[in-house]
């Protein structure tokens, strides 16, 4: 057995089906990374596989092993035989030019580290998320060509003497993240893919009409260069039904994530589609294409759709780009995921389409990359689109279908009728596969032809559409190949100019005023009169012949009718017409052509071109009618010059001015000037007109005018050349400062920006080229040194210097007087009880009260503690005195009443309850 760590299963190995000792010896064919070996038991008779990764401790499993909860196992994918296996392995698999490996996981960060070329970091793409990534090749760490190209393919670059790396190559780390780079493309050419740098293009989008015609790989129709493959396009209103389950959220190919690679692909369809440019809700008959994304998912009992609604389309039918580009964005950002339930995204697709204009086929294009669960419920919207064409595409993982991918495809080709309206493809197809709907000759092109829809006949082709000579011979800017047997374009529409055009005889070339465009003549109508068998045609009757006049011609000798080259719409006719020649068919019913085009008079045939069989150019040179020796014709003392004299290009010949003069005129006298400026001035700034100073010429067709000024606004000539300095006093200029009251200064009249505002005094303040900020301290005014001011002795605070604020100064008390008065002294106090006493209560003064009779800053030292009642001390001023209480004041009598003396033993206010009443004792003799 054999533990697949993929599926976490038990199989059988693949050594057990061989049943005798030379099959098990014999070499298994399978995967280098992995090699099997088979060893045969002589014992058992039976043939067991080499044991790799199990037997091995921790320590030692290493390489294609891995350390798991079961043990040592063999990493998942490595195993893997082909990308297209490697792919498809429910594991998570990339195919990389070493084998199959396991994809890095993109938001685990203990996965991530966990294998070896994988890298945790930080998102190059500018969001702060950390995500895993494949870890980039050290590019410039190989030294040789062969191991920096071998690296990672398109990332690492020789460049002849050293390895670099493609500017775009950090960018890999998502296909989004390198599809959000102007300059960079994914390319899934090399495995893995990687972001290079994009190659440059040349889109039809971006030329000229005629720049589009020449290109033959674009179409020039409705007024828009587009791809030649979208010329063909019949107008149709797209519904595009998009699978958002987890069946796209793996890899297909060697994209990341199909979800996103089949919105990448979605938005190159659109880049080239032709759209009417009509916004969403606009509903305007058109020739063009409009179209709408859906995106579909679910849950195992209710389906989802999910269109854009405060965004883009709203959800809405649109023939604008940029609005279907948006949607597309918006669709990439906001994968669901779930279940493949279609029902809600088909009823929204069938809603859409049942009001769309009459004018537009009508198409469903399901894409889906997994089964469609919902088929049961999907009847009443497969009714509702019964008349609309459904194309479906069922999308692979790889090359080869896996199981995944048949049973998507089995689901979807129960929606699609008829089969050929199918494809299972890889999501790279997509695009390809979309271009089809504009191809006839496609399957899906002729589908979508074979739908409802507007007759189609009279609609512009690129010419290779036309399939037979008649029809390409009917547009004008085609034309039928007999050797190649198809229709191509006729070098005519590659003349993007009209004289060009007409010089384009030999493809029959003319130009097309109301398209503004060349194109051949057409061919010349077939008549009856025309030879048959080299022979005049002796069928028609003289009345029926003479009916076809002037085409053809009755010879009353022969009584044929007679062809004439020269008639309207016969061959000489047109070839001469076309540049205005006279047409001669010097024998008339010869079936071989006899005319020749003659120039009229004065014209001259050119005896040095030939333009064709029978015409040569016809030379006109005008100047020697209208200006005959230029001194006295009308162009007088200028010079005439004909740049076509040629009989069909009349009316161009030029007079222009003899130098140093200037001026041109077409077909008549030039109005002749001088710049005196130019040749007396040098520009003004470096010769004679002096520094900054501008020449004038004041009239451009005399001599000797010219002056030099100074520049505005100092409005000073300087006459003839005289140098002078152009002073310029910028203040008379600007009306900043005096707006602001201030004063304009210009500190250098010889150069400009030199100007500032200054503010008036008293005030202080300047600026440069504004107004500035003035402030004013006034306490300069108004205390001036503030001992000897208003404010006395004290201190004077401005409190707001700007200039504008006025009577907002202070005087305020010098410490420690306290006090303070607005726009006047302050009437200052000193707080002597609060410095010395400190509130009198806990204090120097303790229980006493503090008094100060006069706080003034003049008087101090008059604080005193007055003692509280009872207390009878007397106060001393500036100094504090215990508080003296003498109790038998208030108690005497109540021992006097007994005939006892009152005795207070401590006769202060701290000590108070300690009097008491003694007993008189009498004298020692008057006890005896």
């Amino acid at each position: 057995c054999v533990f697949d760590s993929t599926t976490t299963t038990c199989t059988n190995s693949l050594c057990v089906e061989r049943c005798d000792r030379a099959q098990c010896e014999a070499p298994v064919e399978g995967n280098a990374t992995v090699p099997i070996t088979c060893l045969w038991d002589p014992d058992t008779e039976e043939c067991f596989q080499e044991k790799i990764c199990e037997p091995k401790a921790e320590a030692n499993c290493t390489g294609i092993c891995e350390w798991t909860a079961l043990g040592c196992v063999q990493q998942p994918c490595v195993d893997k035989e082909g990308e297209q296996e490697c792919v498809q392995d429910p594991a998570g698999c990339e195919w990389t030019p070493t084998g199959c490996e396991k994809a890095c996981d993109g938001s685990d960060k203990a996965k991530c580290e966990k294998e070896p070329h994988c890298q945790w970091t930080t998102s190059s793409c500018g969001t702060g998320d950390m995500l895993c990534t494949r870890a980039p090749p050290a590019c410039t760490s190989l030294s040789d060509k062969d191991s920096c190209e071998g690296a990672v393919p398109a990332v690492c670059q020789w460049d002849g003497a050293a390895c670099t790396e493609d500017a775009c190559g950090k960018y890999t780390e998502t296909e989004k993240c390198c599809d959000e780079q102007p300059e960079c493309f994914f390319d899934v050419s090399s495995a893995p893919a990687v972001c290079v740098t994009e190659p440059p293009t040349d889109d039809c989008d971006d030329k000229a009409p005629c720049e589009c015609k020449k290109a033959s790989e674009c179409h020039w129709a409705n007024g828009r260069c587009m791809a030649e493959l979208y010329g063909s396009c019949p107008p149709t209103d797209y519904v595009v039904v998009i699978d958002g389950s987890d069946a796209t959220k793996a890899s297909f190919s060697r994209h990341p994530q199909g979800f996103y690679a089949l919105t990448a692909q979605l938005r190159d369809w659109v880049d080239g589609v032709p759209l009417s440019a009509e916004k969403a809700g606009e509903g305007k008959a058109s020739e063009l294409s409009r179209a709408m994304i859906v995106q579909y998912s679910g849950t195992a009992s209710a389906a989802k759709e999910l269109t854009p609604k405060s965004s883009g389309t709203h959800g809405r039918l649109s023939g604008d780009e940029e609005e279907l580009k948006t949607d597309l964005a918006w669709h990439s950002e906001r994968f669901i995921g779930g279940k493949g339930m279609l029902e809600a995204a088909l009823t929204k697709a069938a809603a859409t389409l049942s009001s769309s204009t009459s004018d537009r086929r009508k198409a469903v294009i399901i894409v889906s990359a997994g089964e469609v669960l919902d088929l049961a419920a999907l009847g009443a919207a497969q009714s509702a689109l019964k008349d609309i064409a459904v194309f479906g595409i069922a999308l692979r993982r790889g090359a080869a279908s896996g199981p995944a991918d048949e049973a998507a495809e089995a689901s979807l080709r129960k929606l699609v009728s008829p089969a050929a309206r199918f494809t299972n493809l890889e999501v790279d197809g997509v695009l390809a596969q979309m271009q089809s709907l504009c191809d006839p000759a496609a399957e899906w092109g002729r589908q979508l032809l074979a739908a409802p829809g507007p007759d189609l006949a009279d609609r512009e082709l690129p010419c290779i559409q036309y399939g037979d000579k008649t029809t390409c011979d009917s547009d004008m800017k085609c034309v039928w190949s007999e050797q190649g047997g198809a229709c191509f374009d006729s070098p005519c529409v590659q003349m993007c100019d009209e004289t060009e055009c007409h010089d384009n005889t030999a493809n029959n070339c003319t130009w097309n005023a109301e398209e503004n465009g060349c194109e051949r003549f057409p061919p010349p109508p077939e008549t009856d009169c025309e030879c048959a068998d080299r022979t005049p045609n002796p069928v028609i009757n003289q009345q029926e012949c003479e009916a076809k006049a002037p085409t053809c011609a009755w010879d009353d000798a022969s009584k044929t009718c007679t062809k004439d080259d020269c008639a309207v719409n016969n061959p000489g006719y047109l070839m001469c017409i076309a540049e205005e020649q006279i047409c001669t068919d010097h024998d008339l019913g010869a079936c071989a052509s006899n005319y020749t085009c003659e120039c009229p008079p004065p014209s001259v045939l050119d005896p040095t071109a030939s333009y064709g069989e029978h015409l040569a150019k016809c030379l006109l040179n005008e100047c020697e009618e209208q200006c005959q020796t230029c001194a006295n014709g009308a162009c007088e003392d200028q010079i005439c010059t004909d740049p076509e004299p040629t009989l069909n290009m009349q009316g161009d010949w030029v007079c222009s001015c003899p130098p140093p003069y200037e001026g041109v005129a077409v077909a008549d006298k030039a109005q002749c000037k001088i710049d005196e400026c130019k040749e007396d001035c040098d520009h003004c700034g470096k010769d004679k007109c002096g520094p900054r100073q501008t020449c004038y010429d004041k009239n451009s067709t005399k001599m000797g005018d010219w002056e030099c000024k100074c520049p505005p606004p100092l409005n000073k000539t300087v006459v003839a050349g005289a140098v002078d300095n152009c002073d310029w006093d910028e203040c008379k200029h600007h009306d900043l400062c005096e707006a602001y009251g201030q004063e304009c200064v210009d500190t250098d009249l010889t150069t400009t920006g030199n100007w500032a505002c200054n503010c008036t005094p008293p005030s202080n303040g300047s600026a440069f080229g504004d107004a500035a900020w003035c402030t004013k301290d006034e306490c300069v005014a108004q205390c001036s040194t503030c001992e000897n001011g208003q404010c006395g002795d004290q201190e004077c605070v401005d409190t707001n210097i700007d200039a504008e604020s006025v009577g907002d100064w202070e005087c305020r008390c010098v410490p420690p007087s306290i006090g303070d008065a607005k726009a006047a002294p302050a009437n200052c106090k000193i707080p002597e009880c609060e410095a010395f006493c400190d509130s009198c209560a806990n204090g120097a003064c303790g229980t006493q009260t503090c008094h100060d009779p006069n706080p003034s800053p003049n008087s101090t030292g008059d604080w005193y503690c007055q003692c509280p009642p009872p207390s009878t001390s007397i106060n001393v001023t500036g100094k504090v005195e215990p508080c003296e209480y003498d109790e038998c004041h208030d108690y005497e009598d109540v021992c006097f009443n007994h005939s006892q003396v009152c005795v207070d033993p401590d006769p202060t206010l701290a000590s108070t309850g300690d009097w008491e009443c003694r007993c008189i004792v009498p004298p020692a003799n008057e006890a005896a």
